[in-house]
């Protein structure tokens, strides 16, 4: 049963009446008001309760236990300690009530007995007799062991006086008369303990020793002697942790000796605690000069160094109110860590901080508790609330911004601007982030280059390229992408992107009307994504190296074939079409030169491309043959849409013959090329 004393309702001690004075009960009555934990009064009408008395208020060994069975009512509940077991404690010292239910912890705390349940004590006086019943002032009726000769108890109202027949005033309960023979001490005590009973009283104990008050010059003596052999002794004043006073009205002394009037020593000086003893007062005299005026009890400062003793005050005045917080018009202290506050600090000069240590206590400006600059690491700078940290074995990295590289390990040479630039990196190197979120989720790659607002912010991997708003923004794990101005796609690698589909044209100068001065070049196509190639779905290459002359209506013959990808060749000079589209035409051909020069035009020369033996309508070209002697480039280019098996000739169209490659001297090697491609 778990439950607990709310309330102590009385501690008394009993004295049974109709029992004679010798006889004092060895009982105490105690009331208590119990509660579950809960805080509801308990009901039991045979509760198993122990009791048990101690002389320290937690801990130690039970002086007494005994356990009785208890009815408890709505809570309360009244028992009699000593019937179920013997109570003989003296009671000579404060004890305390330890109650517990059977089978429960004793409860806390325990209960301080009152004054009442001492009066045991009275006990040990069973075996005093009373003052006999109408004794003259200044009697005792010794105690004798028999029976007090009274049968009834005299009770004193007043004073109790010894040594005087006569009625005395002095307001003590206990009055000691001196003879009038200096013969023997006016009150002999040994070992005599006085304690007081007054809960309101100031003190403890007041005794007053009064000397006579009718004759001049009479005290009061205080003697130490032995009781038997008058030999002397110490007397000893000896307060249990508080000082002794002299003096009248002196209540409170404030040091173990405090003394409201003057000491006077009539021999042997004043010992003091170094050991030495000065019989005499110290004295000096004289007037004294210069800086320091006047006598010795009026001695006047009128100057510090040169300095008025005015002003010296003042700065003295000064420096004790000087402060390490943001004071106004007050002298800067240090605090206890070396630290001081201050508003704003105008410096002239240069600012000289030491190298960062790993602690962060050296060498870091701070804003508001937090790192804002410091250098920490090898060859290191960081600027900006969190930016860097102070653990880093990484170098040669560069951070501004808030959170910037704030992770980073063993990573060097990166550089981060913008806030949390590269915020997740540890490993990885030679990355370099500018803008809010670049390079945020890199942790350790390398070689990746992120401008703009998040760009390559989800980053994984390395030698990435991101340029723009959200530039490679949805990039992961790929490597070695591009993309500019355009988010990316996760998981890719190996890919440039320019732009995305909210780009309705693009404009790149320097490709218009340029070559490439490479006679295998392919044209470029796009797709319906957008994607750039060469039309590698279907294409064939052929190239002829030496010199051919072709006949009226035969076609061009290309003696060998170069990539191919689904087209088939059934002769040097017909190509079968693989599937149906739009194709690219193109060919090339060294025309050699059959004129002589001097204002004579020859005939052009007519080229045909004929799909299944028809010119098509874009594929008739005429060309000027070159002068005797010269070999010449004609190349011809066009767009047409073919079906699936189409049979593809260039034909000579002309009246005459032609050649071409006839002068390889002019040429390293195609003497005549053809490229189909399918670009749609």
């Amino acid at each position: 049963m778990k439950s607990r004393i709310l309330s102590m309702l009385a501690i008394v001690a009993v004295f049974c009446c109709g029992v004679a004075a010798a006889q004092v009960p060895h009982t105490l009555n105690y009331q208590g008001f119990l509660t579950s934990l809960s805080g509801a009064p308990v009901n039991n009408a045979g509760l198993q309760m122990v009791f048990n008395i101690y002389d320290l208020p937690s801990g130690g060994v039970a002086l007494h236990t005994e356990t009785q069975t208890v009815v408890v009512s709505n809570g309360i509940f009244n028992v009699l300690l000593g019937t179920s077991a013997a109570l003989t404690l003296p009671f000579a010292t404060q004890h305390y009530l330890g109650v517990r239910a059977v089978g429960d912890p004793e409860m806390s705390p325990r209960q301080a007995l009152a004054a009442s349940p001492y009066a045991i004590r009275a006990a040990t006086a069973e075996s005093a007799d009373a003052l006999a019943t109408g004794g003259s002032p200044g009697q005792v009726l010794a105690g004798t062991g028999a029976a007090p000769a009274w049968t009834s108890v005299p009770t004193i109202a007043g004073n109790v006086v010894i040594g005087s027949t006569t009625t005395q005033t002095f307001p003590s309960r206990l009055q000691v008369v001196a003879p009038t023979t200096k013969t023997n001490a006016t009150l002999g005590i040994r070992g005599l303990s006085v304690t007081s009973n007054e809960a309101t009283a100031p003190f403890a104990l007041d005794v007053k020793i009064f000397g006579a008050p009718l004759l001049a010059n009479r005290g009061v003596i205080l003697q130490s002697t032995d009781w038997n052999t008058a030999d002397g002794g110490n007397l000893l004043l000896q307060p249990q942790g508080g000082n002794v006073g002299i003096g009248l009205g002196l209540y409170t002394p404030g040091s173990t000796l405090t003394v409201a009037g003057r000491i006077e020593s009539t021999s042997g000086g004043v010992k003091f605690p170094d050991g030495t003893t000065q019989t005499t007062a110290a004295t000096g005299g004289g007037t004294l000069a210069g800086d320091v005026t006047g006598p010795q009890a009026a001695t006047v400062v009128a100057l510090v160094g040169g300095v008025t003793a005015t002003t010296v005050a003042a700065g003295v005045n000064l420096a004790n109110a000087a402060s390490s917080g943001n004071t106004l018009s007050a002298l800067v202290r240090r605090d206890g860590s070396g630290n001081f506050s201050a508003g704003t600090i105008s410096i002239t000069g240069g600012v000289n901080l030491s190298a960062t240590n790993a602690g962060g206590t050296q060498g870091v400006i701070s804003q508001a508790g937090s790192r804002l600059l410091h250098s920490f690491g090898s060859n290191n700078f960081f600027a900006g609330t969190g930016a860097g940290n102070f653990s880093m074995t990484g170098g040669n990295n560069t951070a501004t911004g808030w959170q910037a590289l704030p992770a980073n390990t063993s990573g060097s040479y990166n550089t981060a601007s913008g806030l949390v630039a590269m915020q997740g990196n540890l490993t990885g190197g030679f990355n370099a982030a500018f803008g809010a979120n670049a390079l945020q989720a890199l942790t350790g790659g390398s070689g990746n280059t992120a401008v703009g607002s998040g760009a390559l912010s989800g980053v994984t991997g390395n030698s990435n390229i991101g340029i723009g708003s959200n530039a490679g923004g949805n990039l992961t794990t790929g490597s070695a992408n591009i993309d500019i101005g355009n988010p990316g796609v996760a998981g890719e690698s190996n890919i440039i992107r320019i732009g995305d589909f909210a780009h309705t044209k693009a404009f790149i100068a320097g490709i218009r009307s340029v070559t490439t001065g490479v006679n295998n070049a392919l044209p470029v196509v796009i797709d319906s994504n957008g994607q750039l190639g060469t039309g590698a779905l279907d294409f064939i290459s052929q190239y002829q190296p030496g010199a051919v002359t072709v006949a009226p209506g035969a076609p061009i013959s290309f003696s060998f074939f170069g990539p191919t990808s689904g087209f088939t060749v059934t002769s040097p000079a017909t190509v079968t079409i693989p599937r149906a589209g739009v194709y690219r035409i193109s060919f090339m051909f060294m025309e050699s030169g059959d004129y002589v020069g001097g204002g004579l035009n020859p005939s052009p020369t007519l080229i045909q491309a004929r799909i299944n033996g028809v010119a098509s309508p874009l594929g008739i070209f005429q060309f000027i043959p070159p002068a005797v002697g010269v070999d010449a480039p004609m190349r011809g280019d066009f767009i047409a849409q073919l079906n699936t098996g189409d049979a593809l000739q260039i034909v000579n169209a002309s009246a005459t013959s032609f050649s071409y490659g006839a002068h390889p001297v002019n040429f390293s090697m195609a003497t005549a090329t053809l490229s189909v491609v399918r670009i749609q």
